[in-house]
């Protein structure tokens, strides 16, 4: 892995897949879709890559040679059994004669008619038409689809899906009186067959509906069925955190920067440890980025608006940005027990940015026990992490559990470093607290999560002498009664 670049990496869990999974992972070799030329007859075959067409065979699986088609004209992208097809071009692209535009995408059903150019102008466009067929091998098990989510959601327009997870789909909705935006996660009960599975989805639902912060993705509605549960939450326009650092390039922000943004996400997880909650997969994917951005009505969901994250990045300034929390998944309460594997790991979170205890067998203080009783030490690793990432716009070097502070960090304060190091201790009993973090130093321009308890201000004011934060016995929190 590059220094120089955050790289999104994919990690697989080591307990088995599920045939959900295995399904996946042979579809990825199959030809799943069609699209058939207007003028010939001439069929094209993708999988779950994808395909582009346009005028550059380099990045290209359908060529056009003409100069009104764009170098990359549209893209074709495959989550679970939907496709989505994104205009790139500057002279448009139209499905059954009506332009998505730049910027934009739609959502594809079997038999819309694909035009690179406009069919309302030029009649003769067999040569620059495909129509679309969808999945030719149907095998394992697909999302439901959005007519089987109708009912229990009939006060949502449903749109294309536009993330997913090992048990869940986000699909892109409106409200169909407000008009405005709203995410829907939704979580099929036949695919969540373990027991720990469940429970995760139970405390999801029974943290998140209680959540309001300025900085966590506020849920709306959540809807338990018979088939399905359903999270609807505010929709976030500017996409995630990752798109955001990896579209800026190279050391991504200022320290200033950094610490703008960085001071958001500490005033979030405050909000979360006054409540008992461990957060448990901070990582720049599940960070949200929010900036103005108009409701849109129901009948345009279909082929409502996508920015291009990260070619946009560079256009917005981190000081006009508001971040926010999404993705409570992991989620646990502070006090809860976690069983770990036998190779001392846990299945929670993602490696990369996971806290050493649960994650590295290596000489850790947890390495001999079964078990490991969470609080946010957890996050505030991670959080580290994550003020490693925006200082640099790279994941640190480790040597074995231990993350290096390397000379990338040479251009920043000591402040910045010194809080670092206090986050990023091996002994989750050594770490600064959540609120040393707030209190330290480099923080200091901001006003971070009000009034601290007495013996929190001085556990925060030992982390500045110290440096580190020497936590007191708190007791541990469980959910809410």
């Amino acid at each position: 892995m590059s220094d120089n670049e955050l790289v999104r990496e994919v990690f697989k869990r080591k307990r088995g897949r599920s045939q959900m999974e295995e399904d996946a992972v042979e579809e990825e070799r199959e030809d799943l879709f069609r699209l058939t030329s207007v003028e010939g007859g001439k069929t094209y075959s993708f999988g779950r890559d994808g395909v582009n067409i346009g005028r550059d065979p380099g990045s290209c699986g359908i060529v056009i040679t003409d100069n009104n088609v764009s170098r990359v004209h549209c893209a074709l992208s495959v989550l679970q059994s939907e496709v989505c097809i994104h205009d790139k071009s500057f002279n448009g692209t139209f499905v059954n004669g009506r332009k998505i535009g730049r910027g934009r995408f739609a959502l594809l059903s079997d038999g819309d008619v694909i035009s690179v150019v406009n069919p309302n102008v030029n009649k003769e466009i067999g040569a620059f038409s495909f129509t679309f067929t969808g999945q030719i091998n149907k095998r394992g098990t697909a999302p439901l689809d959005r007519q089987a989510l109708m009912g229990p959601l009939d006060f949502y327009e449903l749109g294309p899906i536009i993330g997913q997870g090992s048990f869940s789909v986000v699909r892109m909705g409106a409200h169909r009186v407000g008009g405005g935006r709203v995410a829907v996660k939704v979580i099929e009960k036949r695919k969540i067959a373990y027991d720990l599975v469940r429970e995760a989805v139970k405390v999801e639902m029974q943290i998140t509906q209680h959540l309001e912060h300025r900085h966590v993705v506020k849920t709306l509605n959540i809807i338990d069925s018979a088939d399905f549960v359903a999270i609807v939450m505010e929709y976030i326009s500017g996409g995630d955190l990752f798109d955001y650092i990896v579209g800026r390039g190279k050391g991504p922000f200022s320290e200033e920067e950094a610490k703008y943004l960085f001071s958001q996400i500490v005033d979030a997880f405050l909000y979360l440890k006054r409540k008992g909650i461990v957060h448990g997969d901070v990582k720049p994917e599940n960070i949200l980025v929010s900036f103005d951005d108009p409701s849109t009505s129901a009948s345009e969901i279909p082929m409502a608006a996508t920015e291009g994250h990260q070619e946009t990045a560079k256009t917005i300034s981190p000081r006009s940005v508001t971040l926010k929390l999404s993705d409570f998944g992991s989620a646990r309460y502070e006090g809860d027990v976690i069983l770990l594997d036998a190779d001392n790991s846990i299945v929670m979170g993602t490696p990369t940015y996971g806290a050493p205890e649960l994650f590295c067998s290596g000489d850790t203080p947890s390495a001999s026990q079964p078990s490991i009783t969470l609080d946010s030490s957890t996050d505030v690793w991670s959080l580290g992490i994550l003020l490693y990432v925006l200082c640099t716009g790279a994941l640190p070097k480790r040597s074995g559990c231990e993350v290096l502070l390397t000379s990338q960090l040479f251009t920043f304060s000591e402040d910045c470093k010194d809080l670092l190091s206090c986050m990023l201790r091996v002994d989750p009993t050594q770490r600064v607290t959540m609120e040393g973090i707030a209190r330290h130093s480099w923080l200091e321009p901001y006003e971070l999560g009000g009034t601290f308890k007495d013996e929190d201000s001085l556990a925060a004011t030992m982390s500045l002498a110290s440096p580190l934060a020497v936590r007191s016995n708190r007791p541990s929190f469980g959910p809410p009664k």
